[in-house]
Formats: C-alpha cells, structure tokens, sequence
C-alpha cells in the first residue's frame, strides 16, 4: 500500500511538472485530479477545482457540448476536439483537448481523462496559411497569363487554371494532352531547339539561374485555331541545380500580333506614297529647272549687251531670283529623298583638303561680295585622304558655310575640323562652323533643325529661303552616325557644330572629291 501511495506522490509530482493540463473527472463530472498546469490556466487553487464539476470553468455555452462529448467516448480510442474560447480582454484562444474514458469489464464508465494544450498560436498560423493559400489560388486562377512547367520531354507537369482563358481548356484536360496536341509543326520544332540549345549552353557555361529565353509560337486553341504566345521561358531544377525540366509564363499576343501586320501594312504603303512623291517631285524638279536654266542663260546673253543701269538692275534682280527659285527646288526634293530614306551613303576615299577647297570655290563671291574673312583649319592629326562620302559631307559644309555667309554681313567665317577619336577602322570627327552674324534668338535654337522652319518672320522676309537646309544638314549628319547642335548669342553670332563618323582610308592615293 505505501509503494502504491508513493507511486502515486512521484506520477503527482511528475504530472504536476508537465506543461501539459491535464484533469481526471468522474462519470458525474465531479474532478477527482487536477495538475499545476490546470490550476494555472484556470487561474484557481488545487482545493478550489477538487470535488467540483470540471464544468464550473467552461462557459455555459460549451457545457452540452462537452458532455455530450464525454458520454460519447468509448473504450476503442480516445477523441480530440478543439476549443475556442474568448478571454475578457477580447482575445481568442484555442484549446486542443484529448479525452479518454475508463470503463469496467461491463463497459461502464469509471472515469475519464482529459488533457489539453493552448494551440492558439498553430490555430492562427493554419487560418493565416489557409487564407494565404486561398488568396493565391484566387491569384492564379484569375490571372491571364499561364505559368506552367514541363519534363525534359516536354510532357507538362504542372500549369494554372488561367490556361482556360488562354486556350478555351481546362487544366485538368489540357495537361493530359501530349505535346504535339498543343504546337504546331514548326512552332514545336522551335521549342525543342531552344531547350536543346539551353542545354548545350549550360554544358559548355555552367548554370546560370537567371538565365531566361523568350519564345514568340503559335499554339493550338480549343475552338480558334491558332493564336500567337509569348513564353519567358527557363529551366526547373533540383536541389543539384541540375535542369529536371522547363518552366514558363505564356500571354496570348494575337492580337499585338495583328496590331504589328497592320502596322506593317500601313508602313509600305506610306513607303510607297513616299516612293511616289518623290518621283513626282524628282520628274517636276527637272521640268522646272530645264526651262529656268534656260532663262537664266537668256539673262546672261541679254547682260552682255549694252544696257541701260536700270536695265542691269532689272536683270540682276531677275538672276537673283532665278538662282533662289532653283535653290529652293534642290533643297526641296533634297528634303523628299532625305524623307524617303534614298541618301544612301557611299564610302570612298577623298582628299579632305581638296574638298574644303572646293567649298571655298563654290562660296567664293558669297563671301568676296560681303568682304567676309573666310579661314579653314584641320587638325594636323588627322591623315589627307579619308573614307567616306564627299558628296554628302561636302553638302554639309556648303549648307552650314552657306547659311553662315547668309546671315553675316560683317567680319568673318571660321571653319574647324578636329579628330576627336580613333577606331580600328573610323575616326570620329567634330566640325564646327562659325560665324559672326545676326546669331539666333535663345527660344529658337531647338527649332531651327525642324522642317520649314525660320528663326522669325523678319528673316524670312530680309534673307528667304524655305527652312529645309538644317533639317536635310541634320538628316545627312545622323546618316553618318553624327549629331549637330548650335550655340548663339543674339547679335554676336553662331556656332555650328556636327560629329560625324569616316572610315580610315586603306588607299593612300590622292583622289577626286566627286563621283
């Protein structure tokens, strides 16, 4: 009998150390065994909780349910339930308790067993898991793209209930389906040569995790044929890091697929009215100049005659006028090809002094007429003959060396030619052309490149022209993988300047300029 009472005093003293709570009740409900852990969490005395019915520390609410949970027990197998239970302070608790009743060998009840554990934080973190889950489950079913993955044979393994807005299937039949039910002929063909590609890659390179590829295919749609996907496509690997499969997000871009063939459609025809405006405008140039050039001869027989000074004034203004009417008609049907895309560049080597020279023989009576300085400088580094085309870096200088002498009516022209960097096959060259004429308004400098534009209606009216010389002089400079700027003070004068790319001459001899 004493080894049974200390027994009992060590299983006491071990239960009352368990963090555990645990409580053994009689048929009646009456508690004959309560642990620390119990009195703790119920905040009461051992001798309070003895003798009295477990239900004294339940909510009313719970009472039925708790007995009938208990009078339900059985010998077979003890039964868990959890409990929720709100405190005074408002916050929700959860209980786990399993109970376990002990019966004769007639099958009544003894007495029952009942332990139980605040499992209030894992209750939380499945809710808060359950939701999460919920949430992205929401996600991937109303998500339009699809990310699904493969085997390395391309069986699909896996892939989001979105592929029912893609393909008009859902996922349980889509990925059921083999591979070539999905893509056509070519379109699968490319998608094997790609993860075969990848696969050579990481072979020869080693992994690389952010390795992505994107893939535009064709794919099979339930009851349209075909549409057009894109696919970020990349490799499924094991804790190895070795590739196991493919993985991908797909977006149906049919219709951005549509938007570019129209787009496409649009471009050649505005090519072809392009094409066929500047036709036009090259056939009525040449009916024009014809007859004008024509009349200009007449003018100049008629001026060797011998006329009265009013008569030399009427036919110099004539000239004038003449001269500035086919101006205008080259700088317009220069601006129609620039616009056409027709300035095709042609590299051959040139005398980079002779054409200045030519230049300054062009320009000549401009600048003698106005009792203008005229001075060109290159830079002693860079070699005499270069590769490129003349013809279009000499429609440059004359255009910007033009306007300059235009609009100077006193003191100088400069001109300098600096290599500013060296390739293996190029050299960049910096150009600047600068004068001391009326110079340009501050609020006008970003406009002065723009079609037909003028720096204010006075010029137009004091010097003329059409306003397409900058802009032709622009569009030829960004042919040579150039840009031009300007700098001007108002009064003082402007500083034109342009970058434009030539190519090392691989011939040393001196050639034409021309062509």
């Amino acid at each position: 009998m004493n080894k049974i009472t200390s027994r009992n005093k060590k299983f006491n003293v071990l239960m009352d150390d368990f963090p555990v709570m645990i409580c053994e009740f009689l048929p009646d409900t009456t508690l004959t065994y309560v642990n620390r852990a119990y009195c703790c969490y119920f905040n009461k005395r051992q001798e309070e909780l003895l003798g009295k019915s477990f239900l004294q520390v339940l909510p009313k609410s719970l009472h039925e349910e708790a007995k009938k949970t208990f009078f339900s027990l059985t010998p077979e197998a003890p039964v868990s339930v959890h409990i929720q239970k709100t405190e005074r302070n408002g916050e929700v608790k959860w209980e786990e308790w399993r109970d376990r009743g002990f019966f004769d060998d007639e099958g009544n009840a003894i007495k029952y067993q009942s332990a139980a554990i605040d499992v209030t934080d894992r209750i939380n973190a499945e809710i808060m898991l359950k939701k999460q889950k919920e949430k992205y489950q929401q996600i991937l079913e109303n998500m339009t793209d699809v990310i699904w993955q493969t085997d390395l044979k391309l069986n699909l393994t896996f892939i989001t209930p979105s592929v029912y807005r893609l393909i008009g299937e859902k996922g349980e039949e889509h990925i059921r389906k083999p591979i070539e039910s999905i893509f056509p002929p070519e379109s699968l063909e490319i998608l094997k040569k790609t993860l075969e590609e990848e696969l050579m890659r990481e072979n020869t390179l080693g992994i690389d995790y952010n390795r992505t590829r994107l893939l535009e295919l064709q794919q099979f749609h339930k009851s349209k044929g075909c549409i057009w996907v894109s696919m970020h496509i990349s490799f499924v690997r094991n804790k190895q890091g070795v590739p196991i499969g493919l993985q991908g997000v797909s977006r149906d871009i049919s219709e951005t697929k549509k938007m570019q063939e129209e787009l496409l459609i649009a471009k050649k025809k505005a090519e072809n009215a392009i094409e066929v405006k500047s036709r036009f405008l090259a056939n009525m140039s040449h009916e024009i100049r014809t007859p004008l050039n024509g009349i200009l001869g007449m003018l100049q027989l008629l001026e060797m005659e011998d006329l009265k000074d009013e008569q030399k004034e009427i036919i110099e203004l004539a000239k004038k006028s003449g001269s500035n009417l086919i101006q205008l008609i080259n700088e317009v049907l220069d601006f129609s090809k620039a616009e056409a895309g027709k300035k095709d560049m042609f590299r051959k080597p040139f005398n980079l002094k002779n054409l200045m020279k030519e230049i300054e023989t062009i320009l000549i009576p401009e600048i003698l007429s106005k009792d203008l300085d005229f001075q060109v400088e290159i830079s002693e580094d860079l070699p005499e003959v270069i590769e490129g085309d003349s013809l279009r870096l000499k429609q440059v200088f004359t255009n910007l060396v033009h306007n300059a002498v235009k609009f100077t009516d006193d003191g100088r022209i400069d001109v300098k030619i600096d290599k500013v960097m060296e390739r293996d096959e190029t050299y960049l060259l910096k150009c600047l052309v600068k004068d001391t004429g009326i110079g340009i308004p501050e609020t006008k400098k970003e406009q002065i490149f723009d079609v037909f534009s003028q720096a204010n209606e006075i010029i137009f009216e004091k010097y003329g022209g059409a306003g397409l010389g900058l802009s032709i002089t622009k569009k030829i400079i960004e042919d040579m993988n150039g840009t031009i700027w300007v700098e001007s003070m108002e009064g003082e004068g402007s500083w034109f300047y342009f970058t434009c790319e030539v190519n090392k001459s691989k011939d040393g001899r001196m050639l034409d300029t021309t062509y």
